[in-house]
């Protein structure tokens, strides 16, 4: 599939990470220079606050914004927040929003879709989703 991905983009994707969880980011970071390495171009910004995320994600403005949902932002959770945001920022209308979510149920994929999200996915991430996400984005436009 990564070969079809290949053909399928010759621009650089742009993509925002938001998440605290250390490992997440790693592994996350792992499943973008794969894509790279096998001739995907793109970018990746990692963000780890929620003010961080909304202050620059406006201005930024990705092509795609990976959001894991439950991330913590003092006592609550702070992801679906962001994502409501984000839709309703006039910059950001055209940036396509995937959630994540740990231990995932059927109402958390009910949740990100709610808020505004594209896509869902289970944490921790794989490359055959993150690779199908992005098939379904250049495919897209």
């Amino acid at each position: 599939m990564l070969q079809a991905l290949k053909g399928a983009t010759a621009l650089t994707i742009h993509i925002a990470y938001v998440d605290n969880n250390q490992l997440h980011q790693f592994t996350f970071e792992q499943v973008v220079k794969v894509l790279k390495a096998g001739g995907i171009d793109n970018t990746l910004q990692i963000y780890d606050t929620q003010l961080t995320a909304i202050n620059h994600l406006p201005y930024e403005r990705p092509d795609i914004v990976f959001v894991n949902l439950r991330m913590r932002n003092g006592q609550h959770t702070a992801g679906l927040d962001i994502v409501r945001v984000l839709r309703t920022h006039p910059l950001c209308q055209t940036i396509v929003i995937t959630g994540m979510a740990d231990y995932a149920m059927p109402a958390d994929h009910a949740a990100a879709l709610a808020a505004g999200c594209h896509n869902f996915m289970p944490l921790p991430v794989r490359f055959p989703e993150v690779e199908n996400i992005m098939l379904s984005l250049c495919a897209s436009g």
